[in-house]
């Protein structure tokens, strides 16, 4: 044991020799390995769609599997799937709407140290869309409310301000675009009597994109109500040489049905109304006319008051008048 002891230090000292040998040796070793990249490509164009493929590889869930060489110690130090592949595409490379670009990657492309090599540069290519600006006219509809006005009051117009806008769309379904693009529906209850809201699209086609700003302009107004006016007095309307033959067989008053704002159910009268009926060139005898009509003649109420039914109280199959026609 004695000599074990004498000889314990050169026998450590040739162990850590040998290893370190080892190590140089490995070190200084060749070796290959299939490692997988991160595909980042650096696009400057916005694009609407983007695909790729890799010939002469794989590119499998946004990855490149390349093989590469060098130093076996830093080879094997590689992680799979830890270093990007970003390699910079032109812009003018996307100068179409839609179409192919083809990628022949560099070296430079991979995040790999300097003393590493690829030996298979694969190659990539690119489907892609790009969008397109296109003007489109707006729609809006008062039957597309979100809701309902509040009591007492309808939608008389929603305008979009301005009626065109700018959307951006991909270039492959800019064929399916609507005539006139659909806007967001408005909230009303509650607010009266007109007012602006900001507008938004509801495209049905996917991807479109709203580039510009419109508002949309909602008009209220009172919903009208009906009512009628009792005892308006029936004339004869007619040319000249036909009245003056002609005369009711019955003079009576005629029940009118009216629509318009509330607060004028009870303000107009019998004598804001000029009701009648109309009387062709007629050979003598009695006949029986339906060709009635009503005027509103007050100027307060001629444009706010609208005549529904003349002899409202009358079915309408008998809604009928006697004349009687001298020779």
């Amino acid at each position: 044991m004695t000599w074990l002891r004498e000889y314990l230090g050169s026998i450590a000292m040739a162990l850590l020799l040998a290893v370190l040998t080892w190590a140089w040796l490995y070190s200084e070793s060749t070796a290959t390995r299939s490692i997988e990249f991160e595909f980042k490509p650096q696009i400057g164009v916005e694009l609407a769609e983007s695909d790729f493929a890799v010939q002469d590889g794989v590119l499998r869930e946004g990855r490149i599997r390349v093989d590469i060489t060098g130093p076996r110690a830093i080879v094997d130090a590689q992680r799979s799937g830890g270093f990007p592949c970003a390699p910079a595409v032109p812009n003018a490379s996307f100068s179409a709407e839609q179409g192919t670009v083809t990628l022949s990657l560099k070296r430079e492309d991979f995040s790999i140290p300097p003393t590493v090599a690829i030996k298979a540069l694969p190659t990539v290519l690119i489907a892609y869309v790009r969008y397109v600006d296109l003007k489109v006219d707006l729609e809006a509809r008062p039957a597309d409310l979100e809701d309902d006005p509040p009591p007492g009051w309808r939608v008389v117009s929603i305008r979009p301000l301005p009626a065109s806008i700018l959307v951006r769309v991909p270039a492959n379904r800019r064929a399916a675009l609507p005539a006139r693009m659909p806007v967001e529906k408005v909230r009303i209850s509650g607010r009266t009597p007109s007012f602006e809201d900001r507008g938004r699209i509801e495209s049905p086609v996917p991807g479109v994109r709203q580039i510009q700003e419109f508002s949309l302009a909602v008009t209220l107004e009172k919903a009208p109500v009906l009512w009628t006016v009792q005892n308006v007095e029936l004339n004869l309307s007619g040319r000249d040489d036909v009245l003056r033959k002609t005369k009711l067989s019955n003079p009576r008053t005629v029940v009118i049905q009216l629509q318009g704002p509330a607060e004028l159910k009870d303000k107009v009268q019998p004598s804001d109304l000029h009701a009648y009926v109309r009387v062709p060139p007629l050979p003598a005898g009695k006949k029986s006319l339906d060709t009635l009509g009503c005027d509103v003649v007050n100027p307060k109420y001629r444009a706010v008051v609208q005549v529904v039914t003349i002899m409202s109280d009358v079915p309408e199959s008998a809604r009928t008048v006697e004349i009687e026609v001298s020779e």
